[in-house]
C-alpha cells in the first residue's frame, strides 16, 4: 500500500469517526435532555464513547500510535455495544456498523500498521 493510499484511508477514517463522536455526543444530549426511557447509565456509556471516537480521531489525525490502539478499542466498542444491547437496527446503525467493519479492516492492514509503527 502506498503512502498516499494510506493518508487517504487516514483522513476518510478520522474523518467517520469525527462523525460519529458528534452523533454521539448529540445522542447524549438528546437523551439527558429529552427524558430517556433508559436512565442515566445510557447517556453516560454514549458520552463515553463520543469521547473515545473523538480522541482517536485526533491521535489518529497525528499519526501516533495510540491513535490506532484507539481507533481499534472504539470500533470493538461498537460491536460489543450491539452484540449487549436491544438496539432496533435501523439505516443509521447499519451505516455505522459497515463503517465500524470498514475502519476495522483498514486498520489491520499490513502497510497501515507499519505507518503507525506496529510489529505484529
Amino acid at each position: 500500500m502506498t503512502a498516499t493510499g494510506i493518508h487517504v484511508g487516514q483522513s476518510r477514517v478520522v474523518g467517520f469517526l469525527a462523525v460519529v463522536c458528534v452523533l454521539a455526543g448529540y445522542g447524549v444530549i438528546r437523551g439527558i435532555l429529552g427524558g430517556n426511557r433508559f436512565d442515566l447509565f445510557f447517556p453516560l456509556a454514549q458520552g463515553v464513547f463520543a469521547v473515545l471516537a473523538g480522541v482517536a480521531a485526533w491521535y489518529l489525525y497525528q499519526s501516533k500510535k495510540v491513535g490506532w490502539y484507539l481507533s481499534v478499542l472504539v470500533a470493538l466498542n461498537w460491536f460489543i455495544g450491539l452484540s449487549k444491547m436491544k438496539i432496533f437496527w435501523n439505516l443509521f446503525v447499519l451505516l455505522v456498523t459497515l463503517g465500524m467493519a470498514a475502519v476495522l479492516i483498514w486498520l489491520v492492514l499490513p502497510g497501515v500498521r507499519s505507518h503507525f509503527g506496529l510489529e505484529f
